[in-house]
């Protein structure tokens, strides 16, 4: 075999490991809404208004905000939306569930 037959058949042989793309099409269930477009900067927002209702004891505004942010595409605030709506759901219940305070005195 000749340096050109052995470079032709190297060359034949990294054609073939060539693996073509695959499209993967996964259908929404029926009755799904489709996800909402938010932009990174959209959500960052909605996440720093529900945690200013947060510091502010607003926590009836700040739930649907982070619930939003928990739903979006990006996945570190999701995250960090879904740790704080888990606190505010805590404290939420908690408020709920404590007796009324007694400031007649």
């Amino acid at each position: 075999m000749t340096d050109t037959e052995a470079s032709d058949s190297q060359e034949r042989s990294n054609e073939s490991r060539v693996i073509p793309p695959v499209t993967i099409h996964i259908p929404m269930p029926k009755g799904a809404a489709p996800p909402l477009e938010v932009s990174y900067g959209q959500a960052l927002d909605r996440y720093e208004e529900a945690l200013t209702a947060m510091l502010m004891n607003r926590l009836d505004a700040a739930i649907p905000l982070l619930q939003q942010v928990a739903a979006g595409p990006n996945r570190e605030l999701a995250e960090r939306a879904r740790i704080h709506l888990s606190t505010c759901t805590s404290r939420l219940r908690h408020l709920q569930a404590a007796p009324p305070s007694d400031s007649e005195g």
